[in-house]
């Protein structure tokens, strides 16, 4: 990333995550007052493990396509996030296009 740009795709990408970050950040408290449960992690630190959860198996998923298990990323989000609900469902494709951050795309049934 830091290669001929002087590093501009690197603060490029940064700026980016801020933004992803203070988004989650911003609309989890509202999340956790209608849920039963309190937030697992502060909401901030949540804003940093639920797009690194989403980046880590969208890559795995790159790599080896047929391997991620059907559902995961529902499942691990809805352990996150205090739904018990959503254990075990597998996001559709409305999830993914209502929920682009929640939904990896490698996961959506169609």
């Amino acid at each position: 990333m830091r290669a001929e740009d002087g590093g501009a795709v690197q603060a490029q990408l940064a700026e980016r995550y801020r933004r992803i970050r203070r988004a989650i950040a911003e609309g989890l408290p509202r999340h956790f007052d209608e849920a039963v449960s309190g937030a697992p992690l502060p909401v901030t630190d949540l804003a940093w493990v639920l797009p690194a959860l989403a980046t880590g198996l969208d890559l795995q998923a790159a790599v080896e396509p047929r391997a991620l298990p059907a559902g995961l990323p529902a499942r691990a989000y809805a352990v996150l996030l205090g739904d018990a609900k959503a254990v075990g469902a597998k996001p559709s494709a409305q999830d993914a296009i209502a929920n682009p951050l929640q939904v990896p795309p490698t996961t959506v049934s169609q």
